[in-house]
Order: structure tokens, then C-alpha cells, then sequence
């Protein structure tokens, strides 16, 4: 699972900004991008704001096994 991958199609097909995502996320644009680029990794409850911000479930950003290991 490509978490880096899986937010950035979920942003662009939302037609969203680096910076709309990180303002409902109350995060940095400079950290959404951070995602994006494999620089780093959103913890599991980011990852579920995520999932209720763009109405997908979890296992569409990544699986929670996954990221325990």
C-alpha cells in the first residue's frame, strides 16, 4: 500500500491544494507535502482523518497492519 500515492490521487481528485488538505487537516502544507513524498508517514489517527475528510475507508490509505510493523 502506497500511502503517499493513495493522498495525493485523493487530493488531486478532489481538486484540492497542498494547502486546502492541510488547512481541514490542521497540519502544515509543508507536512502534506512531507506525505507525499515519502519524506514521511501520517500516524494511524491522521490517517483516519483523512479517510472521513475525503469519505473512503482507511484501507484505502493503507492498511493498519501494515503500518504497526
Amino acid at each position: 500500500m502506497d500511502i503517499a500515492r493513495a493522498i495525493y490521487n485523493l487530493r488531486v481528485n478532489k481538486e484540492w491544494s497542498q494547502q486546502e488538505l492541510a488547512d481541514k487537516l490542521f497540519v502544515s502544507r509543508d507536512l502534506v507535502s512531507k506525505w507525499e513524498t515519502r519524506q514521511r508517514r501520517p500516524d494511524w489517527q491522521t490517517i483516519e482523518k483523512i479517510a472521513e475528510i475525503f469519505c473512503v475507508q482507511t484501507s484505502v490509505i493503507a492498511d493498519k497492519n501494515e503500518l504497526l510493523f
